[in-house]
């Protein structure tokens, strides 16, 4: 009989990531194959590199990116390890309260995020990556257990929309939706002969953020070319419950960014388009949560 996982949720040191509502593993192997003498197929084949990762989505937006981080977070052992699940469906669709789960962790490495999207409907969500490394090559970067702990069961608590948009002194309205790039990106280093990296470093991050609006009359405060703006903000504003707008919001910050009107549509339902790039301004993080 055919057996049947899915997503589950995950710890990254004292932080549970719940809401989890989406998981991909890839193993990231790279093969060896050889023919030799004229042979049509191959006749060796072998491991050349291996760089596994671990991607996941979460509306648990606030909690997960205030742990992990605008900028990202290292992996590390013993206080800040990460390890995620993935739930056994038994016979009728049930999942598994038994300790026959898919586990999957790592000590080393980082964890960070990827794109922030917040619609005007929630739920905003957030995905991130894990990318694992190891110190002893005796020791692949991820450990996968076969008979993992069922996890504990996690009530949906915090979900986020669309809230106040400014940047600088213009305040923004009429915002529909919003999608955020860390624009993170990162060098993995395999050395020495070993198949597993043995490095990770991030070595640049030009944040991005498109928000799309029906306002279309910003392009005349932002000019056709842009303006530069100081102290970005965008909050995530927190749904109780119910569905009413309250508990404890979230703001996005971008202290220095170029900001231009990208398009203009011209029909019924025409968005604007606005798009922030953060820069560095010598102080502060170039894009950050709190």
């Amino acid at each position: 009989m055919a057996t049947l996982y899915t997503v589950g949720p995950a710890t990254f040191g004292a932080t549970a990531i719940n809401q989890v509502t989406g998981s991909d593993y890839n193993a990231g192997l790279e093969a060896v194959l050889l023919a030799a003498d004229g042979s049509v197929s191959p006749t060796f084949v072998a491991v050349g590199q291996q760089a596994p990762r671990i991607t996941m989505e979460t509306t648990k937006v606030g909690t997960v990116l205030t742990a992990i981080a605008a900028a990202g977070s290292t992996i590390s052992s013993p206080s800040a390890l990460f390890s995620t699940t993935l739930r056994k469906r038994v016979a009728g669709g049930r999942l598994s309260v038994t300790t026959d789960n898919v586990s999957l962790s790592c000590t080393d490495g980082i964890i960070v995020p990827r794109r922030l999207s917040i619609p005007h409907v929630p739920p905003a969500s957030l995905s991130f990556e894990v990318i694992p490394i190891t110190s002893n090559q005796a020791n692949a970067p991820i450990t996968l257990a076969v008979n993992a702990a069922a996890p504990t069961p996690d009530d949906v608590s915090e979900i986020y929309c669309v809230g106040d948009v400014d940047l600088g002194a213009t305040e923004i309205d009429g915002v529909m939706d919003i999608e955020i790039d860390f624009g993170i990106a990162e060098r993995v280093l395999m050395s020495d002969g070993n198949v597993w990296p043995s490095q990770v470093c991030i070595v640049r991050q030009a944040p991005t953020a498109v928000i799309r609006t029906t306002n279309a009359d910003l392009v005349n405060t932002l000019t056709v070319q842009g303006t530069q703006k100081t102290t970005c903000t965008i909050v995530l504003q927190a749904v109780a419950r119910g569905g009413l707008r309250s508990g404890t919001d979230k703001t996005i910050t971008i202290p220095d960014a170029h900001c231009v009107v990208r398009s203009i549509g011209n029909g019924d339902d025409s968005m604007t388009e606005i798009v922030l790039t953060g820069v560095y301004d010598g102080t502060n993080a170039v894009i950050s949560i709190a």
